[in-house]
């Protein structure tokens, strides 16, 4: 009898280690499921066609994206997004193929924003962290010598340098939206393809002129008395090249570049050719490039040599991420953030003039 009850224990105990065993593996196959299915909705994300379509926009890919979709049913809580440099900056409007039915009518029509930023005329450079250190030469460039005669000593070259730490800000902004239009494609459009990117932009824009102007180390300048933009323009020029730097751009306020183009000679005619040479963004001034920017305050000049004056790093892409906070999932709203890191790390102030426009 006893061997009886101790062969049925051992029968029970085996049962319950079973089940223990299949409840595990139960668990690891949920888990596997759940990782492919996040590699399915992944791998969608870098799908290109290859022909027959037309290029997708970010926007497209969110209202497309399963993860996305799947916030918007309310069947996740959040999900994010990474948004390449080269997208943060493209601003031209995509041309969808003439087969593609619009069923939204128009969406919606934003207002106007910026079409260049200051960013794109700096050397790019990325980095794994937020904080940067880096030499930077405090010295006057060497000049060699001639050697006096064959065995006689050499000039020494003197250069000194400085270590220099910089942090890298957040830049973000984010909005709340319903959980239908997270399926509108026009809203989508407008919204995030354009609105997000063009908030983290302008405020890169402002960063960036803090940066150039904020040390008060930049070359200075001070316009003539009596003298117009264009002759100013061109003495903050020279002051430039008598550093030995290369000035390549004009950043000055779109209401100053409209008082320049308006300045007329005795006779009348416009001094810098009237609207029939007008350039737009390629024109120029003493043959350097003008960027107009808001950016940059009214009044104000800056004559940058854009490669010797710094670095824009990037420490993080931007990115966008969708969820729930707070009581938006019982408000039927979802919170849609955009954030991004970096910076110029400015090199050598002293290739930025900067300072009034005129007198």
């Amino acid at each position: 009898m006893t061997d009886i009850t101790t062969l049925i224990e051992s029968v029970e105990d085996f049962q319950k280690s079973a089940k223990v065993t299949i409840d595990e593996l139960r668990e690891k196959l949920a888990g596997a499921n759940d990782r492919i299915h996040d590699l399915e909705q992944r791998s969608y994300d870098s799908f290109v066609p290859t022909h027959g379509t037309a290029k997708k926009t970010f926007a497209d890919q969110i209202v497309n994206n399963d993860r996305v979709q799947d916030v918007a049913s309310k069947k996740a809580q959040r999900t994010a997004l990474t948004v390449k440099a080269a997208d943060l900056l493209e601003t031209k409007s995509t041309t969808t193929s003439a087969t593609q039915a619009v069923t939204t009518g128009m969406g919606i029509v934003g207002a106007p924003d910026r079409v260049r930023y200051l960013r794109e005329l700096f050397p790019q450079a990325t980095s794994g962290t937020g904080t940067i250190e880096y030499s930077r030469q405090t010295s006057a460039n060497p000049t060699a010598g001639n050697q006096a005669s064959e065995g006689s000593s050499k000039d020494e070259a003197t250069l000194t340098f400085e270590l220099k730490t910089a942090t890298l800000p957040t830049l973000a902004h984010y909005t709340k939206a319903s959980r239908q239009a997270m399926s509108d494609a026009a809203m989508l459009q407008s919204f995030i393809d354009a609105k997000l990117r063009a908030g983290l932009n302008r405020k890169l824009d402002a960063n960036i002129i803090a940066s150039l102007t904020n040390s008060g180390d930049y070359t200075a300048f001070t316009p003539t008395s009596g003298g117009d933009q264009i002759v100013n323009v061109r003495y903050a020029i020279a002051a430039l090249e008598a550093l030995d730097a290369n000035p390549t751009h004009i950043l000055i306020n779109p209401s100053d570049a409209r008082g320049m183009d308006l300045l007329t000679d005795n006779e009348g005619n416009y001094i810098l050719g009237g609207a029939a040479l007008m350039g737009g963004d390629t024109q120029n001034v003493w043959s350097v490039r003008v960027f107009k920017s808001n950016a940059v305050t009214a009044g104000k000049l800056l004559v940058v040599d854009p490669a010797s004056a710094g670095v824009f790093v990037s420490c993080q892409e931007a990115s966008v991420e969708i969820g729930y906070t707070g009581s938006d999932f019982t408000a039927n709203l979802v919170t849609i953030l955009a954030e991004m890191r970096g910076d110029l790390i400015v090199g050598s102030e002293k290739a930025v003039c900067y300072g009034d426009l005129t007198a």
